[in-house]
């Protein structure tokens, strides 16, 4: 191997470590740090073949750590998924693993579940203001929002 390229791959360790990446995203960060498209490509396809770089494994993990940490609609899961280069083949076989998972109303229920019980203070239709508005802000449909607000 050749010497930027063991550099290379060493940097994409280190990236690796902080948490996980896309295979696209691990290549821009090459292209970004000064290493050649070459180099870039050849260090994100040995990653790939040492199975260290899985879009499949990475696009879980995400949705994971979305729905636990800081949950958000379907739609604007997949759109980050998008943004970090997965493929639509990809994210369409990671979010048929993970349909149960995957349902908006449940995790707008569970999102206000969670606001309700720390906007104590408020009632009524301030409430209901603030969690529509925080549903909406999540990339929930407004329609869905206010069902939901509605059975509250």
């Amino acid at each position: 191997m050749r010497n930027d390229t063991v550099k290379g791959k060493k940097y994409s360790l280190r990236l690796l470590a902080a948490r996980s990446r896309s295979e696209y995203e691990i290549k821009n960060r090459l292209l970004k740090a000064g290493y050649d498209d070459t180099v870039s490509k050849n260090i994100v396809n040995a990653l790939r073949k040492e199975k260290i770089l899985d879009d499949a494994r990475f696009a879980s993990e995400w949705i994971d750590s979305r729905l636990d940490f800081s949950p958000r609609a379907v739609e604007v899961i997949r759109s980050e998924l998008e943004e970090k280069g997965v493929s639509d083949d990809t994210i369409q076989q990671v979010f048929l693993k993970k349909s149960k998972q995957l349902d908006n109303r449940t995790i707008a229920l569970n999102l206000v579940k969670d606001k309700v019980s720390l906007e104590k203070a408020l009632s009524g239709e301030k409430l209901r203001v603030k969690v529509f508005r925080f549903l909406v802000s999540r990339g929930f449909a407004a329609d869905l929002s206010e069902e939901i607000v509605e059975s509250m």
